[in-house]
């Protein structure tokens, strides 16, 4: 049976019908999410303030992509981050969060101007766990054992080794949490594990240093509390000792006084006489050490009133990132 001209053309321009529908659904799955993407940032302008953050934490274009199909929003108000971030705020601090599935990055806008840098730095943690998500299965099976690695190998940093511990305890994915906090927090990886975050930073020492820049209003403060805690321990020593010296040059001189009584009243003039200077010059020894001992004591409260004010610059930090406050010290 002979087929017509007519009927091969129909019959051919079907199967290209078919074809092409077959190669645009082929393709709609293989870009399945860059169409997901497109939908999410159709209409979508990042606000000037967003833009800045990323800017100051270094993202690269994909990394700033991975960050707005989140939509990110930076929220002053505690009780509206707290409601976009449901998450045990009476065990931990929380200042950011990322909603599986691309379903947002949230931040809160710490208002204390001593705490620079954090929101820059959260903003980028956030944006690793889009990062992390995305992964394919064989990806994260390799970048997990680059993190584990340097982990058990080259991590020193104690701070982020307890933060870990507390994830963990937690029952966190650690791996994925590594994933973030590396690459914001530490300034020196791997030379593989810097490789990698190119991806996502066009130079990770800028989130670096916006970390840092937060990171030393706590230490610093930390680290003087420490020093003030060991001056008062070696103080505390020396007003010790120096009150039990007093104690013991008292005795002594009630001892001696009570001699020369003895000697004055039974007529020995002698006798109380050669005591006499002898008794002075341990009146004079008394009240030197005396004098020192309020000298040291008021040093340690000169100490203890700095160390307490210190302490409570941090604690003054710690609130801010909870949306509490306390009256800065003047």
């Amino acid at each position: 049976m002979q087929v017509g001209k007519e009927q091969r053309r129909a019959v051919f321009g079907l199967a290209s019908m078919w074809l092409g529908a077959l190669l645009c659904m082929g393709l709609l799955v293989w870009q399945k999410q860059s169409v997901i993407d497109w939908f999410k940032l159709r209409g979508y302008h990042p606000s000037q303030e967003i833009q800045s953050v990323v800017a100051d934490a270094g993202l690269t274009d994909y990394g700033a992509h991975l960050l707005y199909v989140n939509h990110p929003e930076l929220i002053a108000d505690q009780k509206i981050f707290r409601s976009n971030c449901p998450i045990d705020f009476e065990k931990t601090i929380v200042i950011g969060c990322y909603r599986s599935g691309d379903n947002g990055v949230f931040i809160y806008k710490v208002a204390d101007s001593r705490l620079n840098g954090i929101v820059q730095t959260t903003t980028a943690h956030e944006m690793l766990h889009a990062a992390h998500a995305r992964l394919s299965a064989d990806e994260k099976k390799r970048v997990g054992t680059m993190l584990q690695r340097y982990y058990d190998t080259k991590l020193t940093d104690d701070r982020i080794r307890r933060t870990l511990d507390s994830y963990r305890q937690g029952g966190a994915d650690t791996i994925n949490e590594m994933h973030s906090i590396f690459a914001t927090e530490v300034p020196v990886l791997s030379p593989e594990l810097e490789a990698y975050y190119k991806r996502y930073f066009t130079n990770r020492q800028r989130v670096i240093g916006q970390m840092q820049k937060y990171q030393r209003e706590f230490t610093s403060r930390e680290d003087r509390v420490k020093r003030y805690d060991a001056e008062l321990k070696t103080l505390k020593q020396s007003i010790d000792a120096q009150q039990t010296e007093l104690q013991s040059q008292l005795e002594s001189l009630d001892t001696m006084q009570t001699t020369m009584a003895k000697y004055r009243a039974e007529g020995q003039i002698g006798q109380y006489n050669a005591l006499v200077v002898p008794y002075n010059t341990a009146v004079a020894s008394y009240n030197q050490l005396l004098g020192a001992l309020r000298q040291s004591i008021e040093q340690y409260n000169t100490i203890v009133e700095s160390r307490n004010a210190t302490a409570t610059e941090e604690e003054q930090l710690v609130k801010a990132l909870s949306g509490d406050t306390l009256p800065q010290q003047r």
